[in-house]
Order: structure tokens, then C-alpha cells, then sequence
């Protein structure tokens, strides 16, 4: 799902990649570039064994030059694949961290699954295993982009990304797999050997990017002599969190955006501290839906605003808004965008 997400390549200056040399994370691709291609993936130049920077022989600036950018992302790159000159993303793992994933993955990306309207997963097309390494794995995924780019234009827009994340996380936790990690990369998964009727399935806690998880915290663990809880009500924490933290204003954390104050206390219910009192995906699905049925189309279509947006920019924006929301009722283009 969407911690999935990344975006264009940029790269961080260094005297490595001044001097033409690749990263330590880099070396990776390069070794195993040959063999990607006989799976039918063409990584960059860059990553060819014979790479010689372009840049040391064309005059110009090591960032204008394909080859000069290093991917950002230790263990993602981009790839071409070449029966059909796609671009995708090529992610690896270990089994150790992240024993499932692949099979989390593929089991999401079955036929049986995709068309579950509710299935907001990122396709995973292949799971490759490393030759020379028996302890990692690739993933082949769509190449995308990060989720607030473009950024949102209006209400409409931001309820139907927050629909997709809810709608995602409780289409997950129906097939008893808790994603354990909303803010880094999404390496933690957990599928439950029971149904959680019968008891809350209890797993070892793994830390993920969130570190601010109530019952992760030290004094929280003194009081837990099996270091296990249950993952699934954690799940509802890391999200109502993502949703606190980038979209809305709740307690300490500034708002990105003004007027979403009416999530609020949905919002709250998710980050409460008890996770015993944290409500369900199914729950949380359901009260989201409530909401959006008290905003008005006016309200949807309305502008997203900017916290500390100043006067001319917001008369700059509004122009913008207005010529685009009414082609979008002459088109009449739905007030929330539905995902293709």
C-alpha cells in the first residue's frame, strides 16, 4: 500500500558520486545487473559492469547527465522492463526482516484478490530470488509516485486518498494480515494463524518507521513480560498517526492543510493510547463513511487551503481552482476522484 510509494530519483551530492563512483547501497544493482537482464530487466547505465560516467567526457553537470543521479533509496531502483518498456520498480529484501512480503504480495495481487474493490495494494508482478543470495529477494512493482504529488487541489480529492488508505488497511485485516508499518518502507507483515474471534492474535512487536506507538514505548514494554501484542489494533494507531501528522491539525501537530477539523475525533479514537479501545478497521471504514455523507458537493470541490498561505497566493490559487472546478462540472467529473 501507499508507504509503497516514491517518487523521482533526486541525488544528494558527495564526493563518491562527484568523483563517478557508486554508492556502497548501489553496488548491489550493479553486481547483479547481468542477471536482472536475463530476467528481462534492463537496469540504468549507471549499473552496468563498463560504466564510465558520461559526465567526465560530455562537459557537462554531473546532475543534468541520467547517470549522475543516485537513487535515493537504499533498496529500491528503477528498471525497465523490456518485453513491454515499462518502467517499474525493483525492491529488495531480506528474508530474515521480511520473510513474507513477496508471498503477502502475490497473494494480494491473485486474481482471486485484485478485483475486490477494496484492494488498494500496490500489484506486486513478480518475486525474484537472488542466485548468489540466499537470504534476499526482489520485488517487481508498478514505478509510482509519492503520494501528495501532484499535491491535492480539493476536499474531494484528500477524502478519496483517505477513503483508499482505510478501504486498503481494512481489505488487509479481513484476510487477517497486519501491515505493521505506515510510515517507512512496508517490510513488517503478519498474517494471523487464527481468526481473531477466537482470541487477538498476539505477535512479537517489530518496530516500524512510527516510533511514537504507545505500546512500543519502554514503560509500556516493562509491563509486557511476553513482548507481544496484538498487531492489528497497532495497524489503526500508524494510520490515524499518518493521517494526524500530514493531512490535519490534533494536538502538537501543525496542520498541512485548514478545514479537516471534522476528522478530529475519529482521528483521536485511532491514536488513543489503550489499544484495547482503539476502534476496528471495519469500525473506522464505517464512521468514515458517516462523514462523508454530511460534506456537501459544494464542500467537496471546495479548495484545499494551505496552512500559512498568504493573501496573494491563495487569490493566485483560487483563479487556478475555480477555472478547473467548473470543468469539472461541465465534464461532471465526480467531486471524489474513483480510483481506475
Amino acid at each position: 500500500m501507499g508507504p509503497y510509494l516514491f517518487g523521482t530519483f533526486t541525488s544528494v551530492p558527495t564526493s563518491a558520486t562527484l568523483q563517478g563512483c557508486l554508492l556502497p547501497y548501489e553496488v548491489f544493482w550493479r553486481d547483479h545487473q547481468q542477471w536482472l537482464s536475463t530476467r528481462g530487466y534492463m537496469l540504468r547505465p549507471r549499473y552496468m559492469p563498463d560504466w564510465v560516467p558520461s559526465w567526465t567526457s560530455n562537459g557537462r553537470e554531473r546532475l543534468s547527465c541520467e547517470d549522475g543521479k543516485s537513487t535515493p533509496y537504499s533498496k529500491i531502483t528503477d528498471d525497465v522492463r523490456m518485453c513491454d518498456g515499462a518502467v517499474v520498480a525493483l525492491k529488495r529484501f531480506s528474508k530474515l526482516y521480511g520473510p513474507r512480503e513477496g508471498e503477502f504480495g502475490l497473494f494480494f495481487s491473485s486474481d482471486a484478490l485484485r478485483g475486490d474493490s477494496q484492494n488498494h495494494c500496490v500489484p506486486v508482478y513478480e518475486v525474484l530470488d537472488v542466485p548468489d543470495d540466499g537470504e534476499t529477494l526482489i520485488i517487481v512493482m508498478p514505478f509510482l509516485r509519492l503520494w501528495d504529488d501532484p499535491p491535492f487541489d480539493t476536499l474531494g480529492e484528500i477524502i478519496s486518498f483517505i477513503q483508499q488508505i482505510i478501504e486498503g488497511l481494512h481489505f488487509m485485516h479481513r484476510h487477517l494480515v497486519a501491515h505493521r508499518d505506515f510510515k517507512g518502507e512496508a517490510k513488517h507483515y503478519t498474517r494471523a494463524q487464527r481468526p481473531a474471534k477466537d482470541m487477538p492474535p498476539m505477535e512479537e512487536i517489530v518496530q516500524g518507521g512510527d516510533r511514537s506507538v504507545p505500546e512500543h514505548q519502554p514503560a509500556a514494554l516493562e509491563q509486557n513480560p511476553t513482548k507481544s501484542c496484538n498487531p492489528f489494533p497497532t495497524d489503526v494507531y500508524y494510520l490515524g498517526n499518518v493521517i494526524r501528522k500530514h493531512l490535519i491539525e490534533l494536538d502538537d501537530f501543525p496542520a498541512n492543510n485548514v478545514g479537516l477539523e471534522f476528522l478530529q475525533p475519529l482521528v483521536s479514537d485511532m491514536v488513543y493510547e489503550n489499544p484495547d479501545k482503539r476502534p476496528t478497521m471495519k469500525e473506522v471504514l464505517s464512521r468514515f463513511g458517516e462523514i462523508h455523507k454530511t460534506l456537501t458537493i459544494s464542500k467537496l470541490r471546495s479548495r484545499l487551503v494551505p496552512r500559512g498561505e498568504g493573501v496573494m497566493e491563495g487569490l493566485s490559487r483560487s483563479i487556478g481552482h475555480w477555472h478547473r472546478h467548473i470543468e469539472y462540472i461541465v465534464k461532471r467529473t465526480p467531486a471524489v476522484p474513483i480510483p481506475s
